[in-house]
């Protein structure tokens, strides 16, 4: 259903934007510029963009502090990622590093100035990069821990060749002062995990040959109604 509606909405914001003018398209939210003559339809629009944006920054901060929580306990990263609270149970030091970059970074550009659709261009392009190498590192992840099957494997190949291929026609349209730009933040940013990683193959194999085994489904985790739950 959640497939369905977006589809649905990418497509009527297509076809809504098709003749807009072009103080429209260079809107922030081109969407709510369109629908500036209804006020009360521009500030509900507001309320559900800004819901989405929180859903997104939700989601990328669980998965992230996940992420983070796995490599402390394995040994990749410091132990202390590895912590959960007392009471609750969550991994509330990875939550305190990786929340701080995810909302800061975009909010620290906001205030220097930065045009909002900038920043969320630049955002967008970073997450793009990280999106392709999670859909390339996916097949060897699975063979890592037994679980390797020719469907996952092409669909991470697939996935992360079709993105790259979007990232380059959508960089070669971009200024270096955009989208390229945020090319080398990334690969910049990028470049201290990759030595890392290399430091502990030559130097700590046995930590890096740990990675992946949180990788145990509990019950907990099965959908309601099925015959392990």
């Amino acid at each position: 259903m959640a497939g369905v509606l977006f589809l649905v909405g990418a497509v009527a914001q297509v076809v809504l934007l098709r003749r807009a003018p072009l103080e429209v398209l260079m809107s922030p939210v081109p969407v709510s510029a369109l629908a500036g003559d209804i006020g009360w339809l521009v500030g509900l629009l507001d309320v559900r963009i800004a819901a989405s944006f929180f859903a997104c920054v939700t989601g990328s901060v669980n998965a992230l502090a996940r992420v983070l929580f796995s490599m402390g306990r394995e040994g990749v990263l410091p132990a202390a990622l590895g912590r959960v609270h007392a009471r609750r149970g969550t991994p509330v030091q990875a939550l305190s590093l990786c929340l701080p970059l995810v909302v800061g970074v975009p909010f620290v550009a906001l205030l220097a100035g930065s045009p909002g659709r900038s920043v969320l261009t630049g955002t967008i392009t970073v997450s793009a990069f990280g999106y392709v190498l999670v859909c390339a590192a996916v097949p060897l992840f699975l063979r890592r821990i037994g679980e390797l099957t020719v469907w996952p494997v092409v669909g991470g190949l697939v996935a992360s060749g079709l993105w790259l291929l979007v990232l380059l026609v959508a960089l070669g349209g971009e200024s270096w002062q955009g989208g390229r730009a945020m090319s080398w933040v990334y690969l910049a940013v990028l470049l201290p995990g990759a030595a890392w990683a290399v430091w502990l193959a030559l130097r700590r194999p046995s930590r890096l040959a740990r990675v992946g085994v949180y990788d145990e489904p509990a019950v907990a985790s099965v959908l309601p109604g099925s015959m392990a739950a």
